[in-house]
């Protein structure tokens, strides 16, 4: 078992270790990323297991891909008079709401078109159209337009440090005015609940499907009337591009998305109202459970053979993320993915650490190897060196100790004759030592029966032997005294 020392030592770094990882975790965009991109996992492997299309399939994309583009054969942007025409072919079908992700600023270069454009928006009643926020203010809808829709709403996302998108807010704060998300102006439309305007708030985006994944037709298709009534009826209709020539793409925990289905995705979100939440870890609890975690690393990297330890670091490990998996998807977010990276870290280095101690120590024995001149047996100096050593290589180490009555060249050349030649053998005070790895004290003081048993029949010199287990040199001084 680890000795006293190792774990005193141990258990002070651990204190250091953890402390400094918590900070890092706040602040360390290394470790927070680290974090990040483990919640992306989580979510991935939800999406290859838990898939669930509820809420989704109540949503309708209608996408101004690449096949309108061709089909149309119009520059962009496309004339208002196209967008007229979708209301109409979509108003039969009764859809819940219709989100337009698009800016419609700036004039048709036919006003009529605009005036045909707001009229048709005021007659549905039930249009939302996008805006985004510059450092100037809002950037919407022309102004003829804006006064006839049911919302404007932001479609701004923030994204983290490595540009990926994975929160959204509900409402923004814009030129002294607070207006709220694209998204959440179609669920206040759908749903007949109006969320809180709080831009400061932001949440998680409960990422559920890939763009493919959602109910989704080419634009050209539904103005072309060849789309069958289910695909319509009672739908929230999303429409935006999704050709690559609008570079709208964001990368998300769920791969590249079109800046459409990330939308798609948070108000999903918001229809089924169950948020993830990330419960602040008191100043205590995360220190304690980082504390116990490098320690017992720690201790399996320098007290430990490596298979055992590698077990010991992989079935923590496991632990976490299985526990962190396991409160994703009830919706709490608590992050272990830092702290499991750190232990492998942690244990990787506690094990250079012993290696590189060992090859130090070999070093230092190979110079200390000079036999004793009185006896020919090594020096107490090479015992503490080859015991230092033995002790980061096995668990437990039996020593047995040998006191003569007789001169102590007259008791070596005994002790030569009656031990092998790979037992290794020290000349320490006025007797030996014989260190015995991997031996129990019953099979050390058996040892010890057999030298006195020769030592009696080839001479008059009589061996007293005691075994012990032992940690370093002070222990074998201090049952040195004591035998």
């Amino acid at each position: 078992m680890p000795n006293k020392k190792i774990y005193v030592t141990t258990f002070i770094i651990s204190i250091c270790l953890s402390f400094l990882l918590v900070s890092a975790e706040s602040s360390i965009s290394f470790f927070q990323i680290i974090n990040l991109k483990g919640r992306d996992l989580y979510f991935q492997v939800r999406h290859a297991f838990f898939s669930s299309a509820d809420k989704a399939n109540e949503i309708l994309l209608v996408t101004i891909d690449d096949e309108t583009l061709k089909q149309l054969q119009q520059s962009w942007p496309f004339l208002r008079s196209v967008y007229v025409e979708a209301i109409d072919r979509l108003k039969p079908y009764a859809p819940k709401a219709v989100g337009f992700d698009l800016i419609f600023s700036g004039k048709d270069l036919i006003l009529e078109r605009d005036a045909l454009f707001s009229a048709a928006l005021k007659e549905a009643g039930n249009v939302v159209v996008a805006a985004y926020q510059s450092s100037v203010g809002e950037i919407g809808p022309e102004s003829m337009i804006g006064q006839n829709v049911w919302r404007i709403g932001i479609v701004d996302k923030p994204r983290d440090q490595d540009h990926l998108v994975r929160r959204a807010f509900l409402s923004f704060s814009i030129a002294g005015s607070v207006l709220p998300s694209w998204e959440a102006a179609i669920s206040e439309k759908v749903l007949g609940k109006s969320w809180p305007l709080n831009p400061s708030k932001q949440f998680v985006i409960d990422y559920r499907l890939r763009p493919k994944e959602f109910s989704n037709i080419s634009l050209w298709r539904l103005l072309e009337g060849s789309v069958l009534a289910n695909e319509l009826r009672n739908k929230i209709v999303l429409i935006g591009p999704t050709a690559e020539v609008f570079h709208d793409f964001h990368a998300t925990p769920l791969g590249l998305m079109p800046g459409l289905a990330v939308n798609a995705n948070v108000l999903t979100t918001l229809m089924r109202n169950q948020f993830f939440s990330e419960p602040p870890m008191s100043v205590l609890v995360l220190p304690l459970i980082s504390f116990f975690s490098i320690w017992l690393v720690l201790l399996a990297g320098l007290s430990k053979p490596l298979k055992r330890g590698l077990l010991s670091l992989f079935f923590f490990i496991a632990l976490y993320l299985i526990t962190g998996f396991a409160m994703f998807l009830s919706y709490v977010l608590i992050d272990f993915w830092a702290l499991s990276v750190s232990m492998v870290l942690i244990f990787v280095g506690a094990n250079l650490f012993q290696y590189g101690s060992l090859w130090f120590l070999s070093g230092q024995l190979r110079k200390a190897s000079k036999p004793d001149p009185s006896t020919g047996f090594y020096t107490e100096k090479f015992l503490d060196l080859k015991l230092q050593m033995e002790l980061k290589r096995h668990r437990n180490l039996a020593v047995l100790m040998i006191r003569s009555k007789g001169l102590i060249s007259s008791a070596s050349q005994i002790l030569r004759i009656s031990v092998r030649k790979t037992e290794l053998v020290c000349h320490f005070e006025d007797g030996f030592v014989i260190l015995l790895p991997n031996t129990d004290l019953n099979d050390a003081k058996r040892f010890g029966e057999k030298i006195t048993h020769v030592a009696q029949q080839s001479s008059q010199i009589t061996f007293k032997t005691a075994a012990i287990y032992v940690a370093d040199l002070r222990m074998i001084k201090s049952g040195w005294n004591s035998f």
